[in-house]
C-alpha cells in the first residue's frame, strides 16, 4: 500500500533453516532462494504484445546459464506464434535463479467493435450534459471533431469514433442522443379594469406560470390563468414543458461468485450506493440455504428510511421492493437484531460474492452501487437490481404574459397629468385634490376591488378641495374625478 518500508520478514523453510531478510525495498517482486540469492523479477520485454494477423514475436536472452523458457524450450531464443504468457529463468553470474516479469502476447486483439460507454437516457433536457467513453486505444477520432478517450456532450447529434487499435483502425457503434429544446409559448395578455379579473393564455405542450423571471415560484398550470385583486399592471411568465418518459434499467451482478457463499458469523455486510437522479427500485434478487424472515434496510443516516420484511425459502428469492429513492447516498443491509433472533448471530445468512466483484457497478447519471460496507473485494446480498427513472420535463424559455390596467375603459376618461393632481400621496388621513379647471366637479373614491367607498359633488375653493381618508383601512384607492363629462382618475395610498 502507501507504506514505505516493513519491520521484518523471516522465512522458515521446510528443512527448519531461518532466514530474515529485512532490507528488500517495497513495491517490488522478488524471488528469494534458501541460502542467500535475492533477486528481483527481470524486466526484459514490454508487459503487452500484439500479433497482427500472420506476424511472430521473437524472444531472445544471450549469455545467460540455465536458461529455460516457460514453453519448455532452452535455446538461446524462442519464436511465439500464439496468444499466451511467456517468460524464462536463469542463472546469473553469483548463481542465484533469476526470472522475467512476462510478456503476454495476444493474437489479432481488434477483432472486437470498440462500444461507446454510455447506458443513460438518449432523451435529454437543452442543457444537459452526457459523457461518452471509449475502450482504451492509441488514438481516437470522433464525429464530433475530438480525439479524447471521453468527451462531454450537449448538443443532438449521432456520435461514433474510429479507434487505432493495436493492428487496425475500427468505427466504434453510433450513439444517438436528442436534447430536447421545448418551444417558446405563444401567449396572449389581457386588459382589465378596476375589480375585473384578468385572463392570460399561452399554447404548448404542458404550461406552468410563474410569477417571477426566473422561473421559481409557480402560480398555476395550463393553457390559462385567471388573476384576480390586481390594482395595477402584473406581469406573469409561461413556460411550455416537453416530457421525457422515464426508463426501465437492471443492474449489478446477477449471480453470487465465490467461495465460501457466507460471510463470517459476525459479519452483517451491506452496500453503499448513491442515487444520482431520482429512482424506483422495483426489486432485487437474493440468494439462501436458510428458511426464515429477514428484513431489508436501507437508509441515507440522515432523514430516510426503508424497511421490508420477506420470508424466504431456500435457493433464490426475487424480492418486490417498490420504494422511491431520492438523490443521495444509501446503504442497504438487513436487520441485526432479528438475524440474531433468527439465527444467534449477526449473519443473515445470504449468499455474498468474493471472486469477480468489480466495483462501481452503474447505470451512468443514475445509479451507482459504489462499495460494500466491508471492502470492495467482496459484494453483499443483492443481486440483480431492476430500477426505473421517474418521467422528467424540460422546460421551454420563459415567456412573459402582461395584465393591463385600463383606468380609460369609462367613457371620457381623459389623460391630462394637470387636470388633477392629490398632496399628500401617500396620506395618513386627509389629501389636497388641486383641480385646474375652476367648474364644480363630481369625486369618486373606490377600492382596489371596484368597490365605491365615496361619491359626492365638490365646489373647489381657489381650485382647491380635501378628501379625508382617515377611516378608510389602509391600502390602495382610486380617485376619479368627473368634470364637463370629462374623468381623471389617480391612484392613492392610504398608509
Amino acid at each position: 500500500g502507501a507504506l514505505t518500508h516493513y519491520d521484518s520478514l523471516v522465512i522458515r523453510w521446510p528443512d527448519g533453516t531461518r532466514e530474515s531478510f529485512n532490507n528488500l525495498l517495497v513495491d517490488q517482486k522478488y524471488t528469494l532462494h534458501r541460502g542467500g540469492c535475492t533477486r528481483t523479477s527481470e524486466t526484459i520485454w514490454p508487459a503487452l504484445k500484439a500479433l497482427c494477423d500472420d506476424d511472430s514475436l521473437n524472444l531472445s536472452l544471450d549469455g545467460v546459464a540455465d536458461l529455460a523458457w516457460s514453453t519448455g524450450e532452452s535455446t538461446d531464443s524462442i519464436t511465439i506464434h500464439d496468444p499466451g504468457l511467456y517468460y524464462a529463468t536463469y542463472r546469473d553470474d553469483v548463481n542465484c535463479l533469476v526470472r522475467t516479469v512476462p510478456i503476454e502476447v495476444i493474437a489479432n486483439p481488434d477483432s472486437v467493435k470498440p462500444v461507446i460507454n454510455y447506458e443513460g437516457n438518449t432523451k435529454l433536457c437543452h442543457g444537459d450534459e452526457v459523457i461518452l467513453s471509449l475502450p482504451f486505444g492509441d488514438n481516437y477520432a470522433w464525429s464530433s471533431g475530438e480525439n479524447t478517450q471521453s468527451i462531454a456532450v450537449h448538443t443532438s447529434g449521432s456520435y461514433f469514433a474510429s479507434i487505432q487499435g493495436y493492428c487496425k483502425a475500427q468505427q466504434s457503434d453510433t450513439v444517438t442522443l436528442n436534447f430536447l429544446v421545448p418551444s417558446t409559448p405563444v401567449t396572449v395578455g389581457d386588459t382589465f379594469s378596476l375589480g375585473e379579473q384578468a385572463t392570460l393564455t399561452a399554447t404548448g405542450d404542458s404550461i406552468v406560470w410563474f410569477s417571477d423571471p426566473n422561473g421559481i415560484n409557480s402560480i398555476g398550470t395550463g393553457s390559462t390563468i385567471v388573476l384576480s385583486g390586481l390594482d395595477d399592471d402584473s406581469t406573469v411568465y409561461a413556460q411550455n414543458l416537453d416530457p421525457i418518459p422515464g426508463q426501465d434499467y437492471q443492474f449489478g451482478p446477477v449471480t453470487q461468485k465465490g467461495t465460501p457463499k457466507y460471510n463470517g458469523t459476525f459479519i452483517n455486510g451491506g452496500l453503499l450506493f448513491e442515487v444520482i437522479e431520482p429512482i424506483l427500485l422495483k426489486e432485487l434478487t437474493v440468494f439462501t440455504d436458510s428458511a426464515g424472515a429477514r428484513i431489508i434496510e436501507i437508509t441515507n443516516g440522515s432523514g430516510f428510511f426503508f424497511d421490508k420484511q420477506v420470508d424466504l425459502l431456500p435457493g433464490t428469492t426475487v424480492v418486490h421492493m417498490d420504494v422511491n429513492l431520492p438523490v443521495g447516498n444509501y446503504t442497504m443491509g438487513t436487520n441485526t437484531d432479528l438475524n440474531t433472533l433468527l439465527f444467534g448471530v449477526s449473519n443473515p445468512y445470504l449468499w455474498r460474492s468474493s471472486d469477480g466483484v468489480t466495483f462501481p457497478y452503474l447505470i451512468d447519471g443514475v445509479v451507482s452501487i459504489t462499495n460494500s460496507t466491508y471492502g470492495s473485494q467482496f459484494y453483499y446480498y443483492f443481486y440483480d437490481w431492476k430500477i426505473s427513472t421517474s418521467d422528467k420535463y424540460c422546460g421551454s424559455d420563459l415567456a412573459p404574459v402582461t395584465a393591463y390596467l385600463d383606468i380609460n375603459l369609462a367613457t371620457g376618461n381623459i389623460n391630462d397629468e394637470q387636470a388633477l393632481r392629490i398632496s399628500p400621496n401617500p396620506t395618513s388621513g386627509l389629501t389636497s385634490l388641486v383641480i385646474k379647471s375652476a367648474a364644480d366637479v363630481k369625486i369618486e373614491v373606490s377600492s382596489i376591488d371596484g368597490s365605491q367607498v365615496y361619491s359626492k359633488k365638490a365646489y373647489p375653493v381657489n381650485g382647491v378641495t380635501t378628501l379625508d381618508f382617515s377611516s378608510y383601512p389602509s391600502g390602495m384607492y382610486f380617485v376619479r374625478m368627473i368634470q364637463d363629462g370629462k374623468m381623471y382618475t389617480r391612484k392613492v395610498l392610504k398608509l
